[in-house]
């Protein structure tokens, strides 16, 4: 009798160490299930950047500039590519010094900056700053017309959806259709920057999957052992019972 009080205590600790088992297991799995989520969310925004990325370098695969034209050595802030392309667009397959379209260094008298200066919204090399420092740039059509008389020679002002004003009275409100070059250039840009933080949480999440899936594989294997042991109680636990009732039969 007593070794099977002792036996049936056991077992009773068996079952509890099984019930906490499956409890880990349960939460394991609520994690696992979170994570599987995550998986395929950033597999998705990864197919999407690539998607985006093809689709934009399609657009611009007709644009044929070299990698040292002033087009490829821009860095414009977002927001301000368009009056920047509507400014530059005649100077955009030049080079800095290499090609038969370029600038040369020239000594320039004191420019006075206008106001709200284009080059305050744009990183570019040194020498194309003059230029950029007699550009003004305004929000809309009506200041750009009423500021248009008080510019002084060789100033422009460009609003943020590329209409032109020039100090000698010329207009262009003319859009070409490729204003978005410049746009895809910086859209591109960002979505390197996103793929690759895409990849790293692909990598992150496939590896919190492995973690989550073999500690569960773990408890599976010590849950199977112990259900093995509560297996092999009951068994000596029974064989016990039958003896007991066949000594009391006697």
């Amino acid at each position: 009798v007593n070794e099977k009080n002792k036996l049936e205590e056991k077992l009773d600790i068996f079952k509890r160490h099984i019930n906490s088992l499956i409890s880990e297991k349960s939460e394991l799995n609520e994690q696992l299930n979170k994570v599987n989520i995550q998986v395929e969310d950033s597999k998705r925004q990864l197919t999407e950047n690539i998607t985006e990325i093809n689709t934009l370098k399609m657009m611009l695969k007709d644009v044929d500039l070299s990698k040292d034209s002033i087009y490829n050595l821009l860095k414009i802030k977002k927001g301000f590519e368009i009056p920047v392309f509507a400014i530059l667009k005649e100077v955009l397959d030049a080079e800095i010094n290499s090609s038969k379209k370029r600038w040369i260094n020239i000594s320039h008298n004191k420019l006075i900056t206008v106001d709200n200066a284009l080059s305050n919204y744009i990183v570019s090399p040194k020498i194309l700053i003059p230029f950029l420092s007699q550009v003004s740039l305004v929000n809309n059509t009506k200041e750009g017309f009423y500021k248009q008389k008080d510019l002084k020679t060789g100033q422009f002002i460009v609003s943020i959806n590329g209409v032109i004003w020039r100090w000698d009275g010329f207009v262009n409100e003319k859009k070409e259709g490729k204003e978005k070059w410049m746009i895809h250039k910086s859209r591109l840009a960002d979505l390197d920057k996103i793929f690759h933080k895409t990849q790293d949480n692909v990598k992150l999440n496939m590896k919190n999957k492995d973690h989550f899936s073999s500690k569960i594989m773990n408890l599976e294997k010590k849950e199977f052992d112990v259900k093995l042991k509560i297996e092999s109680l009951y068994n000596q636990i029974n064989d016990i019972s039958s003896q007991i009732n066949e000594i009391k039969e006697k």
